[in-house]
This record gives C-alpha cells, sequence and structure tokens, in this order.
C-alpha cells in the first residue's frame, strides 16, 4: 500500500505537476517556464515533502497508535520545514506537497482497510 501510493502522489500527481508548473526554485529567478524539464524549474510541489507526509498518511490511516501518528506527521512537518530552511523550496511548495502526499495515503489507506477488511 504504501509503494503504490509512494508511485501515485510522487511520481504520477507531485511529478506531473513539477513538470506542467515549471515554478523557479528560490534564487533561480521569477519567471515560470512551462513544461520545463531542469532541475532549476521544479520547486512545485516539494517531492521530499511529498514523500514525507505520504508516509505518515500510510501510518494514520493503518495505525492503531495515536502517539506514532503524531511522531510520523511530525517528523513529516520538519523534514518539510528543513526544505524550506535549506532553501530549496517555497512554503507553497511544503505545503502542497504535504497536502499531496498525506491525502493520497490516507485516502489509500482508508480504501484498501474498508474494500478489504483489513482489521
Amino acid at each position: 500500500i504504501y509503494i503504490l501510493a509512494q508511485i501515485i502522489a510522487s511520481a504520477l500527481i507531485t511529478g506531473g505537476l513539477k513538470i506542467i508548473i515549471g515554478r523557479p526554485r528560490p534564487g533561480k529567478g521569477i519567471s515560470y517556464i512551462f513544461f520545463k524539464g531542469s532541475y532549476a524549474y521544479k520547486s512545485f510541489p516539494s517531492g521530499h515533502t511529498t514523500d514525507a507526509f505520504c508516509s505518515a498518511g500510510v501510518i494514520w490511516g493503518f495505525s492503531r497508535s495515536y502517539a506514532i501518528s503524531v511522531i510520523s506527521f511530525t517528523y513529516s512537518l520538519l523534514i518539510g520545514l528543513s526544505r524550506i530552511f535549506v532553501g530549496a523550496h517555497y512554503f507553497m511548495d511544503v505545503a502542497s506537497g504535504a497536502a499531496i502526499g498525506f491525502l493520497t495515503g490516507l485516502i489509500l489507506s482508508y480504501y484498501l482497510l474498508n474494500k478489504y477488511r483489513i482489521e
């Protein structure tokens, strides 16, 4: 489930948006270049944050421990903030990556839990 969620969130959604939108990374200019495949124009959304929050979403969906869920969410938040701190992303890159990853992981977890009655 985790790998499927990662493929959907990171490769398909986030990877596609990065190429389509072409937002420059901090310090690389202000002009968007749509359908640009270079690293300098793949800022939106943050892939690292998407991956981290996708993990948190799957853990949140499957874990019966509230503490473990909160720890995974907090760890993911620190990863996202670190992407801003090192100058690789803007806040909205991280916020959108977090939303895409967490929702994909959570929705897929709940869908599969209900479909296959995993206990």
